[in-house]
Formats: structure tokens, sequence, C-alpha cells
């Protein structure tokens, strides 16, 4: 996954399939902001990384359908930017469910 943060202006990115290096970078980047304010900008992006299938191939390991693709919602916190990885999620599968 693909993670990009932007904090008042201040861009952190990361590109990683492993979830623990995920959660210890969210942690430490939230960790890095002294203070949060009304005024503290906060956005968070989500997008896939190509991981190899064994055959060959390449396979997303997030949510690659253009729709939802790079979304940037608000995330106050570590818990609201997972909250905001959910709902790229729950946007995901009603449109999945919307194209049956």
């Amino acid at each position: 996954m693909k993670l990009h943060l932007l904090i008042d202006g201040l861009d952190h990115q990361i590109d990683s399939s492993d979830p623990e290096l995920l959660a210890r970078w969210i942690m430490e980047i939230f960790g890095r902001i002294e203070q949060i304010t009304p005024a503290t900008y906060i956005q968070v992006q989500a997008m896939p990384s190509f991981l190899p299938d064994g055959n060959g191939s390449w396979r997303p390991d997030w949510a690659a359908d253009s729709r939802v693709l790079g979304i940037t919602q608000p995330a106050a916190t570590p818990r609201q930017l997972l909250e905001s990885l959910a709902n790229q999620l729950d946007m995901l599968e009603q449109l999945h469910a919307n194209d049956r």
C-alpha cells in the first residue's frame, strides 16, 4: 500500500506491503505533530502497491478500482486514518454491489 499524508503542507509518503511497518510509520508521523488544533490540516490518500503474484504478473495490495483510487480524506488521528481507509473499502464494496 502506498500511503500519503499531508500535514499542514508537509508531505509524508510510504510504500510497503508490511502492515506492521505501515502501522509504525503512521504512529511515528502522527507523533511528530506537536499539537493538533482545528486549524491543523491533515489529509490521507491510499493507493495500491503492485506485488509479484508468482506467475510473472503483478497484483494490487489495495483497492485498485479507478472510482475510489487515490481518494483524499481528512484524518486528524491514527484512528481517523484507519476509518478513512475503511470508508474507502466501504465505497468500493458499495460500487461493486451496484455493478451486480
